[in-house]
């Protein structure tokens, strides 16, 4: 065949160049994304129930919930977090799960689950989870005049701008499928009575939001008909306006009475729960996600474009992007380009010194390019799209793809220098290396391929860098086998010897062969002394693997860093700011940019924000890693001058592939919960065992998240005896505390809700100062009627399928795991009532690295039968396959030296080493096994 083709120079070359151009076209159209498309098996229910503390939401509501959504089949793990008013379920399915089939049975067990519970409650939110729901970078909006801010008009008005205009203008653009958005402030139209008139009048606020309903009713659905004609009829009595809430007509002792003329009526914000900084000032966040078949590239362009285009048109609002995500895609492709040039250069620079030819190493360099488009071409045939795994595929290949096309060139030359003619040699000398060529691409495969193999995730993502090492290796080997020997002919013409330059002829600049001759006797001289070195090399490895530190991804210098603090007090958002902005002044002005992300988020997709008034998240970015570490160390010492009760923790940004690859939970967690029991463990107890942890482990202590409440309670003889409602009482504590909503003003395109509300006051002032009205019109004192109390309780309820538990996070190296489990377990089995169980990464972690070995085991399996084949031997796979455990060991013992981790990162150079051994020790051997045919003898061969 060989013979064939480089007789068929033509046809070879043009065949090649069609190839190519169809593989740059291709290239044209494949996806550029983060990571590949992946459908997670996750699905997200939301639950809101307004007025409802988290005990009773969780009791009431999603414990039903909770018990429902067991039942689902392929459900790996189900958590639930309730808070006041709100709640959300998480639920893991297993990899390879239909997600389109989980949704749909998801909403069957919710709606199930909604039949037995009040009508008032709303039906929960479902959102199933996708890789490409990453968002790929933010954009902040804020006013650029912020004295104009102040009264809170404005934004309000920038973010109804925002999610009315520049939104829809964003989804509009093809590459973008979706603009999640949070910060924005919300308007509600006010009422606050004249107290004086009020009480004057003999009326309250329930003959308010009477009056207000009766004025906003819509009627519809009735027919009449007249004659051959038939009409709809609708009745059509609206509030749209806030003149026209001024004249709703207020019936005062059968009196009308404007309803402006006892009230104060305006437009304002709402009581914001919730906000975002970017440079420290109040802005507006949009998260936009790619759409799966769009390249990155080009949605950073349409975006910019976008935004150069709103920038002229809306001077006043400041357009900026930040934690830009889409740099670890540019960086691959950059390193791609980078290996490419440096291999190409490196393998130009070698051949040339030892080949002293400089045909032959240019011959080198044009095999990368061209298999590099090839493949491509064969990714968009297996769907693979352009993304961080399969580039880092495409890299870890580069040095293979370069080796095939060097043993080809340097046998072709070997037969040339026997005084071979040139065509006999070229196909004699690529015939020969054909087999072990075959061989080693097999034994690449076989290395890579098992990965795919891998549980969850993991294997979806390496199924795109398995499959991309696979095509580049066999592509490369064609191209070698084909392309090399045709161009090889033609660049050295006629002659029939391997011609070298002359003065790298005369100046021998490696004595390789002389060297290694010196190595090999001295090995064979000093056999029981290499042995002893290698079972040294073996035990190192060992102690290594035992005390290395092992975690799902490496740790990486970093130039940015997150700061999660929870205040563990009932501050409100506005003092929650005031902390946040307090810290960005600390920070210093090495910081580059910071956004804030304090109390509860409106963000859908986003789940890396679910928190409540008393959390925040600061993202800080500074130019070097040395300076983020001058940047922490002020914030910490703050924190704990100031801030004493604050848990907070720095931590690295996540980036895509560590979101989809790593969990949410740390190391460790305990997940303390009552025997026996539905209801969570006593606050003081799970604090006391997990005050004894700390100390038996030498730990910081975890502080169990709480709120303060107050506690009212009705006198029901009181209420008696003055003939007083108990919904006149909490009517009354919702209108001093602004929670009281009645209905909504049904503007042009939304609804405003209507707020009959009062001036800020104290409870101790409302306890003191608000009368209630009895059924008679009189007015009784609030503080007759009432008493309060204060009181502790969690924050959040957490609930797994175990039932509720009290999550106790234990900070303890990987190594020293274990014995914290044996620790802890025997603390809380010695406390009455409670029980234990644990979950982290450091499970995960153990369940990924026993695949990975089961995985490295199936491939040394599939070394051994190829070997056997190839050499038609079952003792000499075992020669090669000795090896692989020496260079393991001693890899190990380098990681171990230089402080770094067995991780996902480490293990797949673990492998690539192997493949690079496995193929050098075929060639090798072939080689030995050709030379003893030939009449030589086995050490000489």
């Amino acid at each position: 065949m060989v013979r064939y083709l480089i007789e068929r120079p033509i046809a070879v070359i043009i065949t090649f160049i069609a190839i190519m151009v169809v593989g740059l076209v291709v290239a044209g159209l494949l996806p550029v994304s983060l990571l590949p498309d992946i459908k997670i098996p996750e699905i997200t229910v939301y639950i809101s129930h307004p007025n409802t503390n988290a005990i009773d939401l969780e009791r009431t509501i999603v414990s039903g919930m909770r018990a429902r959504l067991l039942q689902l089949p392929g459900l790996d793990d189900i958590q639930s977090e309730t808070r006041d008013n709100s709640a959300i379920i998480r639920l893991k399915f297993s990899f390879g799960t239909n997600t389109d089939y989980a949704f749909i049975e998801v909403n069957d067990k919710v709606d199930a689950a909604m039949a037995g519970l009040p009508r008032d409650v709303r039906r929960p939110k479902i959102i199933k989870a996708s890789a490409t729901d990453i968002p790929v970078f933010l954009l902040n909006l804020h006013l650029k005049d912020t004295s104009a801010n102040r009264s809170g008009e404005e934004f309000t008005q920038l973010s109804s701008f925002t999610e009315t205009v520049i939104r829809r203008r964003i989804e509009q653009l093809p590459s973008v499928a979706f603009a999640d958005i949070s910060g924005m402030a919300r308007p509600e139209l006010y009422i606050i009575p004249n107290e004086a008139r009020m009480q004057s009048l003999g009326i309250s606020t329930d003959a308010l939001s009477m009056a207000l309903r009766q004025n906003n009713i819509t009627v519809s659905g009735i027919t009449v008909r007249e004659g051959e004609l038939q009409y709809s009829l609708m009745f059509r009595n609206e509030l749209r306006t806030v003149e026209d809430v001024k004249e709703t007509l207020v019936n005062v002792n059968r009196q009308p009475i404007r309803l402006g003329d006892i009230a104060r009526v305006g437009i304002r914000p709402q009581a914001m729960q919730g906000l975002y900084l970017s440079q420290g000032q109040q802005a507006i966040c949009l998260a936009l996600i790619k759409s799966s078949d769009a390249r990155i590239e080009t949605m950073r362009e349409e975006v910019n474009q976008l935004i150069a285009d709103f920038q002229v048109a809306y001077p006043e609002i400041d357009f900026e992007t930040s934690q830009d995500q889409s740099f670890l895609l540019t960086y691959t492709i950059a390193n791609l380009k980078s290996n490419l040039i440096q291999g190409a250069f490196l393998a130009i620079i070698i051949m040339f010194l030892f080949i002293r030819d400089y045909r032959s190493p240019l011959l080198i360099a044009l095999t990368m390019p061209v298999t590099l488009i090839i493949s491509l071409f064969f990714f968009y045939l297996f769907g693979i799209s352009i993304n961080i795994i399969s580039l880092s595929g495409l890299i870890l290949g580069v040095g293979m793809m370069i080796d095939n096309s060097i043993v080809v060139i340097d046998n072709i030359i070997q037969h040339q220098q026997r005084g071979e003619p040139l065509l006999t040699a070229i196909t004699r000398g690529t015939n020969e290396v054909i087999a072990p060529m075959i061989s080693s691409t097999l034994t690449s495969c076989a290395i890579f391929i098992p990965l795919i193999f891998l549980s969850g995730i993991a294997g979806a993502l390496f199924y795109d860098q398995a499959m991309a090492i696979a095509i580049g290796l066999i592509i490369s080997f064609i191209v070698s086998i084909t392309l090399i020997p045709t161009l090889f002919k033609l660049v050295q013409g006629k002659k029939h010897r391997h011609t070298e330059i002359g003065f790298l002829k005369r100046v021998k600049l490696f004595d390789l062969e002389n060297s290694y001759h010196k190595g090999f006797d001295f090995v064979f001289r000093h056999q029981w002394g290499t042995l002893v070195v290698v079972l040294l090399i073996l035990g190192g490895g060992y102690f290594a693997f035992s005390a290395i530190d092992k975690r799902q991804l490496p740790v990486l210098p970093q130039n940015e860093t997150i700061l999660a603090i929870d205040w563990n007090e009932n501050i409100h958002v506005d003092e929650n700011r005031r902390r946040i902005k307090q810290l960005i002044q600390v920070a210093g002005s090495k910081v580059q940019q910071s956004n804030a992300f304090i109390g509860e988020q409106q963000f859908v997709l986003n789940r890396d924000f679910d928190m409540s008034a008393y959390e925040s998240q600061l993202y800080l970015k500074v130019a070097n890693p040395g300076e983020l570490q001058e940047t922490i160390r002020p914030l910490e010492a703050y924190l704990r001058k100031h801030y004493p009760g604050a848990s907070y923790t720095f931590k690295a940004p996540e980036n895509p592939f560590m979101k989809v690859f790593s969990g949410t939970e740390g190391n460790l967690m305990a997940r303390i919960r009552g025997k026996n029991s539905d209801s969570p463990p006593p606050m003081q107890e799970v604090q006391s065992v997990a005050g004894k942890i700390s100390r038996q482990l030498n730990t910081s202590e975890t502080k169990i998240p709480t709120r303060q409440q107050y506690i009212v309670h009705a006198d029901p003889e009181m209420l008696f005896l003055y003939n007083v409602d108990y919904d006149a009482i909490v009517s009354i504590f919702k209108t001093a505390f602004n929670s009281n909503y009645t209905d909504n003003l049904k503007s042009v395109d939304r609804y405003i809700p209507i707020l009959i509300g009062s001036e800020p006051i104290s409870m101790e002032q409302a306890l003191n100062t608000l009368f209630v009205n009895n059924r008679l019109g009189n007015k009784i004192p609030l503080k007759n009627l009432v008493s309060l109390e204060r009181s502790s309780d969690y924050r959040t309820i957490f609930g797994g399928s175990e039932g509720v538990f009290v999550p106790v996070a234990i900070t303890v190296d990987a190594n020293q795991t274990p014995a914290a489990i044996k620790t802890v377990e025997t603390i809380v089995t010695a406390t009455t009532g409670l029980e234990v169980g644990f979950s982290g990464s450091y499970f995960s972690n153990l369940e990924l690295m026993g695949e990975m070995g089961i995985i490295l085991l199936i491939s040394i399996i599939l070394l051994f039968f190829i070997l056997a084949a190839q050499f038609e031997s079952i003792s000499i796979p075992w020669v090669v396959l000795i090896e692989l455990p020496i260079d393991v060991a001693f890899a190990t013992i380098l990681l171990y030296v230089v402080g770094s981790s067995i991780n996902a990162m480490s293990m797949i150079g673990f492998i690539v080493m192997g493949g690079i051994i496995i193929n050098d020790s075929i060639l090798k051997i072939d080689t030995v096994n050709q030379l003893r045919k030939e009449g030589m003898g086995l050490m000489d061969a």
